[in-house]
């Protein structure tokens, strides 16, 4: 039994997504990663393109931004 605590990094399984990863990755660092950044510039294009977007229930948290 080792008393090594240092983290392991489970194995990568290969599903094909990597390339999708990339993508969300810079698209993230466009906004420093920062969540609340990415959220507004989401409720912006809703607000652009939301009449192009099907939906099928209500917001789970409503908009409160002007």
């Amino acid at each position: 039994m080792s008393n090594d605590t240092t983290p392991t990094s489970r194995p990568q399984k290969d599903d094909g997504l990597d390339w999708l990863r990339e993508i969300r990755r810079e698209f993230s660092a466009q906004f420093d990663h920062d969540e609340t950044r990415i959220g507004d510039y989401y409720r912006q294009r809703e607000k652009e393109y939301g009449n192009r977007v099907v939906r099928t229930q209500d917001r789970i948290v409503p908009n409160t931004t002007a």
